[in-house]
């Protein structure tokens, strides 16, 4: 394979990069660290080595005119190694090199590094650019990776030509297809108005830092909550962002809000690929005249279940159309619901024989509020990005627990009937 074509988000992102747009300072990508087993070098580069063989988007450069170009054996860096003497000192910079630089284009997409003592190797630092490839396809890697090392062979076979195969799958439609869809969005925008805003934020000149702020649901609060919305012939996926949009309106004192919802579901067949197979959902969602939760759930699925008939226009599109309807940039900066849930954040595997997970960056820009979603170690991990100096202090946190206290009490369908308590 040579080359594939540029999904339009990623055409727009490109374009920006080499007019120099402002990016608020920083790039799609994902940053993973952890604190490692007694690992040894060489079976972690033949790893590494077969990862890249594996994967064909590891080998992509964004090309000229709209494409990715692969380059193919000659693009593959052995796992870099870093001696360390002062850990905690060292791996400060390692962070600000690997999660904050803004990577150039002729770059590698994934990057691995470990940082040794005289004993034995103490971190190892993983990093992805998320232009090419969607927040599933880290998830991916690392379980194929900790595969690989310890047996010497992936588990599950690569079909031939898969990628492109899916791309194929994932992004071509026919014209009539595409024509009805844009129909659909554009009344959907028009029903949108100008009520639907962003939250209000305190400041919104980018320092290009972000900050994060995390939350565990427990083990048995979270298979409670799997369980609930089975029996409740709801996805866990629709149950959460009801959940999110709720927060959200309560919070930033709105009853409708507009949310990004990038979906990452692959065919069976292509479950194992990498890349990026996200298409955008820009939801509206009307909360003035709930009264339940069972009434939230139910105007929610509603809602994002016709919507997701209509994907052949993808979010960046429709988001453009609901600009230019609003005639300002009221929608420029994002409120974004991403849920990675398909598969574990990291595998027991991982975990066991590799490391244990104590830092995960991921960001995107023009972000005001990247809420992420991830199951770590049968618990549900709640990550919330947000530009530094933003919002006002604690209001996040305080976002944050009532998103939590509200999963819990609704684990519990009984209290589904039950009238929402409006601030």
């Amino acid at each position: 394979m040579e080359s594939l074509e540029m999904t339009r988000l990623q055409c727009a992102y490109q374009l920006s990069k080499e007019i120099q747009a402002e990016l608020c300072g920083i790039s799609c990508h994902v940053y993973l660290e952890f604190d490692t087993r007694d690992l040894d070098y060489k079976r972690l580069n033949e790893a590494w080595h077969a990862l890249y063989n594996r994967h064909g988007i590891l080998h992509g450069r964004a090309g000229e005119l709209g494409y990715i170009d692969f380059i193919g054996e000659a693009g593959f860096e052995p796992i870099k190694v870093i001696e360390t003497v002062e850990l905690d000192k060292d791996i400060l910079q390692v962070r600000q090199e690997l999660c904050e630089a803004e990577p150039k284009t002729e770059e590698n997409v994934a990057k691995l590094l470990v940082m040794k003592d005289s004993m034995r190797i103490r971190k190892l630092c993983f990093s992805m650019s998320l232009m090419f490839a969607d927040p599933l396809s880290f998830q991916i890697l690392l379980e194929d990776f900790s595969d690989y090392y310890l047996r010497g062979s992936f588990l599950q076979p690569m079909p031939e030509q898969a990628l492109q195969k899916y791309y194929d799958i994932t992004w071509k439609c026919s014209r009539e297809e595409k024509r009805i869809d844009k129909e659909y969005w554009k009344k959907r925008v028009e029903e949108y108005g100008r009520g639907y805003r962003i939250p209000a934020a305190v400041n919104r000149r980018y320092i290009g830092s972000y900050e994060s702020y995390d939350l565990l649901l427990a083990e048995e609060e979270y298979s409670a909550l799997v369980e609930c919305v089975r029996d409740r012939n709801v996805s866990l996926e629709e149950f959460l962002l009801g959940v999110y949009g709720w927060v959200l309106q309560e919070n930033m004192e709105d009853s409708k809000v507009v949310i990004n919802y990038p979906v990452f579901h692959r065919e069976a067949e292509y479950q194992r690929i990498v890349g990026d197979f996200s298409k955008n959902l820009l939801v509206g969602l009307d909360f003035s005249s709930v009264q339940t939760f069972e009434e939230l759930m139910h105007m929610v699925t509603s809602q994002v279940r016709e919507d997701m008939k209509h994907m052949n226009v993808d979010g960046l599109e429709v988001q453009g159309m609901y600009n230019r309807m609003l005639k300002d940039d009221n929608y420029k900066e994002a409120v974004v619901f991403s849920p990675s849930l398909h598969m574990p954040l990291v595998s027991s595997q991982f975990t066991e024989y590799i490391g244990e997970l104590v830092c995960l960056s991921s960001k995107t820009p023009m972000v005001a509020l990247d809420a992420q979603f991830y199951q770590l170690q049968g618990k549900l991990f709640l990550t919330w990005v947000v530009p530094q100096n933003w919002f006002e202090s604690g209001k996040i946190e305080r976002m944050l627990e009532d998103y939590v206290r509200l999963c819990r009490k609704f684990s519990d369908s009984v209290k589904w009937k039950e009238r929402l308590e409006r601030k």
